[in-house]
């Protein structure tokens, strides 16, 4: 996401995941951690192919799957 705070990932498994990121305290210097949200499962009828947030409205995300269709979320 564009604050860096979520991960969207696509797979081949046509499931849509979200994962929010976070990075550790000074003890583990620069480890990040990323906890599982949201699974969308069939959020395509194929595969997911690619996701992206919206450049200016952080609260879209576009998805397009093997089905031809670009999806908003």
């Amino acid at each position: 996401s564009p604050d860096a705070s979520l991960l969207a990932t696509a797979a081949a498994d046509d499931a849509l995941r979200l994962f929010h990121i976070a990075t550790a305290a000074a003890a583990d210097a620069g480890a990040v951690t990323g906890r599982l949200l949201l699974t969308h499962e069939r959020a395509h009828a194929g595969d997911v192919n690619c996701v992206r947030w919206h450049p200016l409205r952080p609260d879209l995300l576009a998805s397009c799957g093997d089905d031809n269709l670009v999806k908003i979320w």
